[in-house]
């Protein structure tokens, strides 16, 4: 069966906004840099998927900027992800995750340490996050 998923490239500030993810075996990339967003609930479009994400995530409300980008399948993961962009204008607010931090497009790979504990955390798939970027890249 394959997954429908959700992704949000946000961009504050010309940086690219990622969830460090909570540390739950239970999760996908536990404690690793990530994209928000999450899975599509049944009879649910991708659009409403991602406005409800972004307001349990962080609590995001204007969706005026919200843009849909482009799909990827990933065969790996027997997933296919939704691709948006948001530009945030508003405050960050942490609903969901273990910390969040903008990145450079140039070093958003290399990964990060939070700025909530001082770890260093890596990003959470290289090979999935670079092939989402590519299809968003021209649209940032």
């Amino acid at each position: 069966m394959i997954k429908k998923n959700v992704i949000a490239i946000i961009i504050k500030d010309s940086k690219i906004l990622l969830q460090l993810r909570d540390n739950k075996k239970n999760i996908i990339f536990p404690g690793k840099w990530g994209f928000f967003g999450g899975g599509i609930n049944v009879n649910e479009s991708h659009f409403e998927a991602i406005k409800r994400e972004l307001y349990e995530e962080l609590n995001i409300k204007n969706f005026k900027s919200l843009k849909f980008v482009n799909n990827y399948f990933s065969a790996k993961y027997k997933s296919i992800f939704f691709i948006y962009i948001l530009k945030l204008n508003e405050k960050i607010i942490l609903n969901e995750g273990y910390d969040c931090d903008l990145f450079s497009l140039n070093k958003m790979f290399h990964g990060k340490k939070s700025k909530k504990d001082g770890f260093f955390y890596q990003i959470a798939e290289n090979n999935l996050m670079k092939n989402i970027m590519f299809l968003a890249k021209k649209f940032i």
